[in-house]
């Protein structure tokens, strides 16, 4: 039986962007390398036809969404509210079975080992590739992070990068979406976060 290779394929993917708000911004560890993947993800969605969601954790108390990051959302973004750890609320659900076509999930956010890692949990139950962007993920703490990263690997979720992922989807330089993606790819990303 051939493994599963997890192979990101550009209509049978989603964005799921997890709770980069507000109150957190001068908390988490190397929060711009965050920051920076989040506003390429968003550019990425309508550039590549990719559906984003994404949630904001009891907004009335941690903020909304860094305002940076809301500047680059696609015109039909899909934001949900939530209270418990995990994106995947009964709204969620909701949206991921109007998504049925879709068997990966590309997950970015904060915090690594609370929402992040609940979310990817659920996200495997229900039979999903999950692609953790970890130069997009992070948490207070850094070996919080570090952690959660190996746990969510050895739960069989595939660790990546932003740009790693992008070139996988496109797959070919020669792809009619290579243009418009490559503004996106020349983002500065000096900030990135180390692999573990």
């Amino acid at each position: 039986m051939q493994k599963n290779l997890g192979r990101l394929i550009q209509n049978q993917t989603l964005l799921f962007q997890c709770d980069i708000q507000n109150i957190f911004k001068d908390k988490i560890w190397n929060m711009s390398s965050v920051v920076t993947v989040a506003k390429m993800m968003a550019q990425l969605s309508p550039a590549l036809n990719i559906p984003l969601l994404v949630t904001e954790h009891n907004s009335e108390r941690f903020g909304k969404t860094l305002p940076e990051i809301q500047e680059a959302y696609p015109k039909d973004l899909t934001i949900f509210e939530k209270a418990i750890f995990s994106m995947i609320t009964d709204d969620v659900k909701n949206y991921l079975k109007q998504h049925s076509d879709k068997k990966s999930i590309i997950l970015y956010g904060i915090e690594s080992h609370v929402c992040v890692q609940q979310t990817t949990f659920d996200l495997l139950e229900m039979g999903y590739d999950v692609h953790l962007l970890t130069d997009g993920i992070s948490s207070q703490r850094q070996g919080d992070r570090t952690v959660a990263l190996r746990r969510l690997e050895q739960a069989g979720a595939f660790l990546t990068t932003a740009e790693s992922a992008i070139f996988e989807i496109l797959r070919d330089s020669k792809s009619p979406d290579f243009k418009k993606v490559l503004p996106i790819l020349k983002a500065d990303r000096s900030n990135q976060i180390p692999h573990l």
